[in-house]
């Protein structure tokens, strides 16, 4: 108990407010008990003086009229058995003194003395510090309002627990939560900009593992039948260029760990068009003048970002392009800073507007130079430079059309 009660924030606020609470329900019995004895001592005090002052006209036979027992707040009764009632305290022996019996709720007085008696009854009202026991009455009421309020204040911080306590098993569900106060909403907004950027790096994750083992797996099955020839200059060179093709796809990789998942910071600068595309086309195994790309408008052409990432992604739109062009050429368009790049064949087969995009585990994709991640290469890469991406398929001229430039979507 004790060590939850220091581990736990809810736990310390619930055990001070329960510590605050007892200490006021002790001071409210203190009180309490302090003015029932301070009322009793007055009731003694005004029985003993009513004795005083009775006394002297029993001995004497006198009558006692109404108005000098309404001074004193008692009122004589007629009959009285003390036998059927409880004795509170006595003054005096058995021939002369006084004595006060509890009766039906009631205190009765009886002064006596071998002359005479007369049995009493107390219809003094007691006094009640009334005010005070408001007080405390809304102490308390405060106090258990502003428990309840705080413990709802505090309430995220317990679905953020076990928001927490499921992220262990693999829950990566956000939290849903209304807050209302600027602290709260920051740990809300920090929680599931954090479970977004996690979902985020297993996606991006799972999807480089796949092309990973594709891409080496091939070129590796390529190796060893190679392996498997008789030695000679050409195998040499054809494994020799395995080896370069798996270390380009290596570089690459780490390229777009770097630069994509994690987000490093970019190296914006503004390059021209003409010398990314020679560098891309060299890059996919392409030459730089090929006549299966064809170019219009596009002297002058800028584009800003990081050089690296663009030749990325130039070099796998350029490399799709030209790989699934059924006539074997592509067009490049420029129209302003936005490039269109189109050529004959079929629809793209993924999605490009949707935001969860990855590779399923039940279908066979392309290559990273395909369109399966060739494609996820260039989106993230223009997303990243603040660039968008529009993609548009003309079914009756079998035409594919791929646009990126500012203000695309």
């Amino acid at each position: 108990m004790f060590s939850k009660i220091r581990r736990s924030l809810l736990w310390q606020i619930g055990a001070l407010f329960t510590v605050s609470t007892v200490v006021i329900l002790s001071l409210w019995a203190t009180f309490f008990i302090h003015q029932e004895h301070e009322n009793r001592k007055r009731d003694v005090g005004r029985y003993l003086r009513a004795s005083g002052l009775l006394q002297p006209l029993l001995f004497q036979m006198r009558s006692i009229s109404n108005e000098q027992l309404e001074a004193l707040a008692l009122r004589q009764v007629e009959q009285f058995d003390p036998k059927s009632a409880k004795l509170l305290f006595r003054r005096g022996d058995d021939h002369r003194g006084v004595a006060v019996y509890k009766s039906g709720g009631e205190n009765i007085v009886h002064i006596y003395n071998p002359i005479a008696e007369i049995y009493l009854e107390d219809v003094r009202q007691e006094r009640r510090e009334w005010g005070v026991h408001t007080v405390f009455t809304i102490l308390l009421t405060a106090q258990l309002l502003l428990f309840l309020r705080l413990r709802s204040i505090l309430y995220p911080l317990v679905r953020l627990r076990r928001k927490l306590q499921g992220l262990q098993e693999g829950d990566l569900s956000s939290l849903q939560i209304d807050p209302k106060y600027e602290e709260i909403e920051q740990v809300v907004s920090s929680y599931n900009s954090s479970i977004a950027k996690i979902e985020y790096i297993l996606q991006m994750r799972e999807m480089f593992n796949k092309i990973f083992m594709h891409e080496v797996k091939m070129p590796l099955a390529k190796g060893m039948f190679y392996l498997k020839q008789p030695p000679s200059k050409a195998t040499h060179e054809r494994i020799e260029g395995i080896l370069k093709g798996i270390n380009s796809e290596i570089e690459e990789f780490s390229t777009l760990e770097s630069l994509i998942v994690y987000k490093e910071q970019l190296s914006i600068q503004k390059h021209e068009l003409q010398p990314l595309i020679d560098e891309a086309l060299q890059r996919a195994g392409y030459e730089k003048n090929t006549t299966r790309l064809v170019q219009k408008e596009c002297g002058g052409v800028l584009l800003q970002g990081d050089r690296e990432l663009w030749i990325l992604c130039l070099k796998n739109l350029l490399d799709n392009g030209l790989k699934y062009a059924q006539d074997g050429v592509l067009h490049l368009r420029c129209e302003g800073n936005t490039l269109c790049f189109s050529n004959r064949g079929d629809p793209l087969p993924v999605e490009l507007g949707s935001q969860q995009w990855k590779i399923s585990k039940d279908r066979r994709h392309k290559s990273s130079t395909g369109y399966g991640f060739g494609l996820f290469i260039i989106k993230r890469i223009t997303q990243l430079h603040g660039y968008g991406l529009r993609y548009r398929y003309d079914r009756k001229r079998r035409q594919v059309t791929l646009c990126l430039g500012k203000g695309e979507g």
